[in-house]
């Protein structure tokens, strides 16, 4: 069986609408038989279980700090920015007394929108495993890892919410117990998958520091995807932010899916003319123009390269390069939202390259051969 696992992480969310998008673009008929998360990978999961990933998207997609807490998206941006004024922070005052007065955060506006898009009937009947995690605080902090079974009809949505409860929350409790987020005890719950016989899980990171178990069971086929770019702030739930994360966890589901080469940016290697070309003349422009200070061989030079990469040494040098190239393109703010051939990179970094004498060897080699 097929089962996806998906990270918490608040905001971060967003990454797994971004692959999930790459994945049902690809594989239209592509599904899951079952799904676990945690905090926000357990309201996405219940979406995907429900068959409902474009309202997912579209949630992600039109997200704002005030669709999840009670706060104006334009002060928010004002106190981020640093462009605030004596009635911002009024206003964060006022607010921040309300907060302490209602023992945390209201979650009135998230709870709305999982009675209106979290659909019960349609979790249960979907006969497909869904599992998420929470912590019941009332009961000696008791770790809890549910299952649609385990929880009593009309109390799913409830549950659901109780997985990301974040501490500075306004939490309401559910039959008179109080929970908190799942992430303090298992915030990658790969294990209740295992647990119901799954032997295919993709496993969507966050990259998140909450606790989370080791999958002990080494029969088990799991892929990871994981970002190719720290995703911020859990909470950092600013348009341009989300925007980024969606698109960043779609172009890292599409190196997924399609095998693209490199750890920033996207590189269809399909011309390995190009390819072979490129290393053969940097290592000659490399032994014609050795290093004097450090007088490191090519090999030398390439296990360093390998080594600073976390490469292997036995890997190609050609892997070394595009490891130097990916630098040299982040360095020029070349856009990473793009997939690449190994030649059109190599041109554009090219074409960005300012001389100067504080080029290394590699920048000094595109512009003699490229530019």
């Amino acid at each position: 069986m097929r089962g996806l696992v998906l990270e918490g992480g608040g905001v971060k969310g967003a990454f797994h609408a971004g692959v999930l998008k790459a994945f049902f673009e690809n594989y239209p008929n592509y599904a899951f038989d079952g799904v676990a998360g945690t905090s926000i990978g357990a309201l996405n999961g219940a979406l995907i279980i429900q068959d409902d990933f474009d309202v997912c998207y579209d949630l992600w997609k039109n997200a704002s700090p005030s669709m999840v807490v009670d706060i104006d998206d334009t002060e928010i941006e004002k106190i981020i920015s640093g462009r605030y004024s004596l009635s911002t922070i009024a206003y964060f005052l006022k607010k921040f007394s309300k907060v302490i007065g209602n023992k945390g955060l209201s979650i009135d506006k998230l709870e709305e929108l999982v009675d209106k898009y979290i659909d019960e009937e349609k979790l249960r009947s979907s006969n497909k495993v869904f599992g998420i995690v929470t912590v019941n605080i009332s009961d000696n902090w008791e770790a809890l890892e549910l299952f649609i079974e385990d929880i009593p009809n009309g109390e799913l949505g409830a549950y659901i919410m109780a997985s990301a409860y974040f501490p500075a929350f306004n939490r309401p409790n559910i039959n008179g117990k109080n929970f908190m987020d799942g992430g303090l005890y298992n915030n990658l719950p790969i294990n209740l998958l295992v647990r119901k016989g799954f032997t295919d899980l993709l496993v969507i990171r966050t990259m998140s520091k909450m606790p989370r178990h080791k999958n002990v069971d080494g029969s088990i086929k799991i892929d990871y995807i994981e970002p190719s770019e720290d995703l911020g702030k859990s909470f950092d739930f600013r348009k341009k932010n989300v925007d980024f994360l969606l698109k960043l966890g779609y172009f890292d589901g599409l190196r997924y899916i399609h095998n693209y080469l490199g750890k920033k940016f996207y590189i269809n290697n399909k011309n390995t003319n190009f390819s072979n070309k490129l290393l053969k003349k940097f290592k000659k422009f490399y032994e014609d123009n050795i290093d004097i200070d450090t007088n490191n061989t090519y090999a030398e030079f390439m296990v360093n390269i390998k080594q600073d990469n976390q490469l292997s040494v036995l890997d190609d040098d050609f892997y070394a390069i595009l490891m130097l190239l990916e630098q040299v393109a982040s360095k020029y703010n070349i856009d990473k939202f793009n997939i690449y051939t190994v030649e059109k990179l190599v041109k554009n970094v090219s074409t960005k390259i300012v001389e100067n004498e504080e080029l290394n060897i590699f920048e000094k080699f595109l512009i003699e051969e490229y530019k």
